[in-house]
């Protein structure tokens, strides 16, 4: 965190030293078709997940579609098609793939 605040103080000199009160972090769930899902991953448990860091407004949309769901709405009747889990395929590569990519466009970025 304490990299970023500087990397936004370089590039705005005029925030001085700020005094963030809030903050945000996590990971952003990705999906390969890049749509958001709703998964019955078994009965009675009902996930929606895959944001692609459009969360807020997802998320929005899809708490409505989840309490549908839970109010008994048949699953035809939901604005988002329920879903089987499926695997990603090389997903055990992510965290290399991701470390290079960080890598290379952070080089990027600073030239």
């Amino acid at each position: 965190m304490a990299r970023l605040r500087a990397r936004a103080c370089q590039l705005y000199p005029q925030l001085g030293e700020p005094d963030w009160e809030h903050r945000w972090g996590g990971f952003v769930a990705m999906t390969r078709d890049h749509f958001p899902h709703l998964h019955e991953i078994e009965p009675g448990l009902i996930a929606g997940l895959g944001f692609n860091g459009r969360g807020v407004a997802m998320a929005t949309a899809m708490g409505r579609v989840l309490a549908d769901k839970a109010s008994g709405t048949a699953d035809k009747d939901l604005d988002f098609p329920v879903t089987p889990v499926r695997t990603i395929p090389f997903y055990f590569l992510r965290k290399p793939a991701v470390s290079v990519l960080a890598a290379w466009y952070a080089l990027v970025d600073r030239t």
